[in-house]
């Protein structure tokens, strides 16, 4: 049986937990600051469940207060990885994957949607962008796979830079949360 005197602690720690809540989506909602979604976590993030990658989004969008801040600060981190890909993708033999050229063309879309971001994205074509970014991605997964190369550093590298896409994503579905 529960004594009193741990019932009241539960219940105190409840009402503190609560009251902090309130206290900072009331402070987010007056300055127009993102929300936490939970405890640590950001209004950017709240639908990735994966906890390596919420925690890798939470990182990247952690100083973000809007939603345009924080897609170009996904985004930049999804160029980075880009460049490292089409860097090594160009020192390192894919066969005849075609694989190099993806990375490429994947690069140049990135820059066309921190180019949206800026212009608001009206239209809704950063996410289009981003999902054919994810597809033409996966489409060089498999052929990597078929090619038995996917134990190498380079496959390695391919599946943290769809992470970063997948992050964008979702980080770009956010927009309607705010």
């Amino acid at each position: 049986m529960v004594s009193l005197k741990g019932f009241i602690v539960t219940l105190w720690v409840v009402y503190l937990t609560s009251k902090t809540t309130l206290v900072l989506h009331a402070d987010a909602a007056r300055t127009g600051a993102a929300a936490p979604a939970a405890a640590g976590g950001n209004v950017y993030c709240s639908t990735i469940s994966a906890v390596p990658d919420r925690v890798r989004c939470e990182k990247v969008t952690k100083t973000a207060t809007n939603w345009s801040q924080a897609m170009t600060m996904a985004l930049t981190d999804a160029s980075k990885h880009a460049a490292h890909v089409v860097h090594d993708s160009k020192t390192v033999s894919l066969g005849d994957t075609g694989c190099s050229e993806t990375y490429t063309n994947i690069e140049a879309r990135l820059k066309e949607c921190l180019d949206l971001v800026s212009k608001g994205d009206k239209g809704d074509e950063i996410n289009f962008k981003l999902s054919a970014c994810v597809t033409a991605l996966e489409d060089c997964k498999n052929r990597l796979q078929d090619d038995r190369d996917d134990e190498t550093p380079f496959y390695i590298l391919n599946r943290h830079f769809n992470h970063a896409l997948k992050i964008c994503l979702v980080v770009d579905k956010s927009r309607n949360a705010e």
